[in-house]
């Protein structure tokens, strides 16, 4: 139970609710009133129990292939990389080059998450005064 409570106080809300919930109805509180208070379904309340008879602790926490799987793996990663380099200002020609090479459709904004976590970044240039004012203005 101190390791439920442990867990009540952590920062990942999905935890935190199922623990604390856990608690609650280890304190006795209905099922329904468990609902109500974490405004979840019947349904999520029975998966969050029987996971926590049947696997304890381990059961709290999301099993490992959740979520979405990597587009790339790491040797199309440091290509992807080479050729940012190559055209710095042109991540739709380097979006254009993975669809070509690997069949695979990235937008700019994947590409520029996969280049932001290999540490690179990029900033737009600021253009400078297109026409410079008369110089009797200056006066």
């Amino acid at each position: 139970m101190a390791r439920l409570e442990f867990i009540a106080k952590a920062d990942i809300i999905r935890y935190v609710t199922c623990a604390h919930c856990l608690i609650l109805a280890s304190q006795g509180v209905k099922k329904g009133e468990l609902m109500n208070i974490f405004q979840i379904s019947y349904k999520t309340l029975y998966n969050w129990f029987n996971r926590w008879e049947l696997e304890g602790m381990i059961g709290i926490y999301n099993k490992l292939g959740r979520g979405s799987k990597p587009l790339f793996n790491s040797s199309q990663k440091a290509q992807i990389k080479e050729w940012a380099k190559q055209q710095p200002r042109s991540l739709k020609n380097v979006s254009q080059k993975v669809q070509e090479t690997w069949g695979i459709t990235p937008s700019t904004k994947t590409i520029q998450r996969r280049l932001k976590t290999l540490n690179m970044s990029w900033h737009l240039l600021r253009k400078g005064v297109a026409v410079k004012p008369p110089a009797q203005e200056y006066q």
